[in-house]
């Protein structure tokens, strides 16, 4: 399979299946009855329009940018805001108490051309993972993927990680930039075979279903996935004079 390596010990990763995700994992005590019936009842109150625009769950995979080696499980919810382009709030599990690990923002080939260079260089394209079978919806049956999945195949994205839950416990730092599987930053074999006992599902078998599924027309670009020149990006944080109001 070709998302995965022959040896699993020369690669980086975290093991975020079973119980690794999710929120028993964050410090603090566990929320109480008051706190629980108080947002209960502001939930009857209140409206959650961008929340219930999500339609999509995705599991995946990530690598950090200037470290493809570093993998983490990762789940997407998806929402459409048009055809062109896709936001997703990340979580680390699909659990009811699972941590938001970031964002991912999603467009078109045709969107993605309209960047500048520079901006092309912090997105990553999708049709590796969503070709070898690395990119599921959970649930949903394979026949029903095919319908959406070859419009995705053609898209790129730019995902930060605002939590590295492999590292800390708390949302400590700044933001990470964060990539795709690709097959030189494959996902180690041991994490697609949890996943797929998890969910009930072979992605061996969606590789060899989507055999198929088409690159972006002009192909590939050149300066999305920029890792793979050698050169990553890492934020740093400095401290500046505030700008002062006239």
């Amino acid at each position: 399979m070709s998302s995965g390596p022959d040896s699993t010990t020369q690669r980086e990763h975290v093991r975020t299946h079973g119980s690794a995700g999710g929120g028993e994992n964050v410090p603090g005590e566990q929320k109480s009855t008051g706190t629980a019936v108080l947002e209960t009842g502001a939930a009857v109150m209140q409206s959650f329009k961008p929340i219930n625009q999500i339609n999509q769950h995705v599991c995946t995979w990530a690598m950090f940018h200037d470290n493809p080696s570093r993998c983490i499980e990762t789940h997407h919810h998806v929402a459409a805001v048009n055809d062109d382009f896709f936001q997703c709030v990340v979580y680390d599990s699909d659990k009811k108490d699972a941590r938001i690990v970031g964002v991912e923002y999603v467009v078109s080939e045709k969107l993605f051309h309209t960047l500048p260079d520079e901006e092309k260089k912090l997105w990553h394209s999708h049709f590796f993972e969503i070709r070898t079978g690395l990119w599921v919806l959970p649930g949903v049956p394979s026949a029903a993927e095919r319908g959406l999945l070859p419009k995705m195949a053609k898209t790129y994205g730019k995902f930060w990680n605002t939590w590295q839950t492999d590292k800390h416990s708390l949302p400590l730092g700044v933001p990470a930039l964060m990539t795709s599987p690709q097959e030189q930053a494959p996902v180690p074999a041991d994490l697609v075979a949890a996943r797929d006992k998890r969910y009930g599902i072979s992605t061996q078998e969606k590789e060899e279903e989507r055999r198929d599924f088409e690159p972006p027309e002009g192909g590939i670009h050149p300066l999305s996935d920029y890792w793979k020149t050698g050169k990553g990006f890492a934020l740093e944080l400095k401290e500046v004079e505030l700008v002062k109001n006239k």
